[in-house]
């Protein structure tokens, strides 16, 4: 089991999951469009761009025109509260078409103008199987519109693959 541990003033991650957060966050964009130096220093610590921070997500964030009661955007107020990102795309019964792919965008554009990323759920399409072309087609689609997107911190692979 690993631990993320919390010491002296510090998130420190163990060797093989700091290795995994590399591998993880090097699609972490900034809303300027350019890539972003993410590293793991010395001391286990996750840093990103020269700040050092604690990646905290939330499955299925608010819809682009969220709101609070108070009438504020929901996506501004879980960034004041330190949330970093969503996970995001297809949800269980839907599939990658068009539709799908416009609505991500939209949650992408409001996710980078308030500063935070999506963990964007490829499903079906990182199952590639022999001779479906549409499958591959569709994963093509879906890279090729989000791979230099600001608002996009990491693709989720399949969970469980047969």
């Amino acid at each position: 089991m690993f631990k993320i541990m919390f010491v002296s003033g510090q998130w420190r991650f163990p060797g093989l999951l700091a290795v995994f957060f590399v591998t993880m966050l090097m699609s972490f964009l900034s809303p300027g469009l350019s890539l972003s130096q993410v590293v793991i220093n010395p001391d286990g610590v996750l840093v990103v761009n020269g700040r050092k921070i604690l990646p905290i997500g939330f499955s299925n964030g608010p819809p682009p025109d969220g709101r609070t009661p108070d009438g504020r955007s929901a996506y501004a107020e879980i960034k004041d509260a330190g949330g970093t990102f969503f996970r995001t795309g297809v949800m269980a019964g839907d599939t990658w078409d068009q539709k799908t792919i416009e609505r991500e965008h939209m949650v992408m554009d409001t996710a980078a103008r308030h500063g935070l990323y999506c963990w964007l759920r490829l499903r079906e399409l990182s199952s590639l199987e022999a001779g479906n072309t549409k499958r591959e087609i569709m994963l093509r689609r879906v890279v090729e519109r989000f791979r230099n997107h600001p608002g996009l911190l990491l693709w989720k692979n399949v969970d469980e693959p047969e």
